[in-house]
């Protein structure tokens, strides 16, 4: 069992099930601006779309750590790391 009272092997397959959804968002992503027409006309759905891949990929290394506190340092996107920080004061308090 980890610290939140799930096992250790349930974590790992909810981090792996979004890796592999990150994965795919980000295959899908590419596929899409492959074309340019859809890339002219859905420029910015395609950065949110990448933004949700990379969201999904950094939750997934979270949620798949021994050391969750120091991952949380280590998210390369701004506003998730201070949510996840955020959150994570808030559970120590």
């Amino acid at each position: 069992m980890s610290d939140t009272g799930h096992s250790t092997e349930l974590l790992a397959e909810i981090s792996q099930i979004l890796k592999d959804m990150a994965e795919s968002s980000e295959d899908l992503g590419a596929d899409l601006s492959a074309n340019p027409q859809v890339l002219d006309n859905h420029m910015v759905q395609l950065q949110r779309m990448d933004l949700f891949a990379q969201t999904l990929s950094q939750l997934a290394t979270v949620l798949a750590t021994e050391h969750p506190d120091q991952a949380v340092c280590e998210v390369r996107l701004d506003q998730l790391r201070h949510q996840l920080a955020a959150a994570n004061v808030a559970a120590a308090a």
